[in-house]
């Protein structure tokens, strides 16, 4: 027997018979007063941006002003209401396939504003790895909802049908050798975020 095998021997031997529950857990940032403008701020700390747009027409006609989608050569859309570009999602085959994609446009679910963050439903996405191939990212919440903290964010999340799901921030940063900062070692360099908010 191997010693993979004997760790998972032992482990198999371990017969517990009461119920162990979760603990519970609250922590709510209750320093959060405007959670778009927290957002907004937090992401900005981070290096990615927000824009707040109240359709995708406006949208679009701000899109085309970012140097990363006036210079990319190979964009990859997944909202029907953008453009696709060059690569259509659905027509890729290996994920691989992916590698040289300078701008991928994605839907997020909601926003964090405690931490910038973005969720975005994974099974939402023929390859999900295209939100960590792509040299650049663009997420769009459609929903136009920010909340507070991870704890309302958890509530809006439904774990039992979700198979694979990430909160997004950015840019991808690591300091991890040498405390040299690298961007884009895990993912994209950068992170434009817009926000719809319909007519508020």
């Amino acid at each position: 027997m191997g010693s993979r095998e004997k760790i998972f021997a032992d482990l198999n031997s371990v017969k517990f018979d009461q119920r162990f529950d979760y603990p519970t857990y609250a922590h709510p940032n209750s320093s959060v007063i405007d959670p778009y403008n927290s957002f907004t701020t937090v992401l900005d700390s981070v290096g990615g941006e927000c824009h707040y747009v109240k359709n995708y027409d406006e949208l679009k006609a701000k899109l085309v002003n970012f140097e990363v989608y006036e210079t990319a050569k190979n964009i990859c859309s997944c909202l029907p209401e953008i453009e696709k570009g060059n690569i259509d999602l659905n027509l890729v085959e290996d994920v691989h396939e992916l590698h040289n994609v300078d701008l991928a446009i994605a839907s997020g679910d909601f926003g964090v504003a405690e931490n910038g963050a973005v969720w975005v439903n994974g099974d939402k996405l023929k390859h999900r790895g295209l939100l960590f191939l792509a040299e650049n990212l663009i997420l769009v919440i459609e929903s136009g909802n920010i909340v507070n903290d991870l704890n309302q964010a958890y509530d809006l999340i439904d774990f039992e049908n979700t198979r694979s799901g990430y909160f997004i921030s950015g840019p991808s940063k690591t300091a991890d050798i040498e405390q040299c900062l690298v961007i884009g070692a895990h993912g994209a360099r950068s992170l434009i975020v817009f926000v719809i908010q319909g007519d508020k």
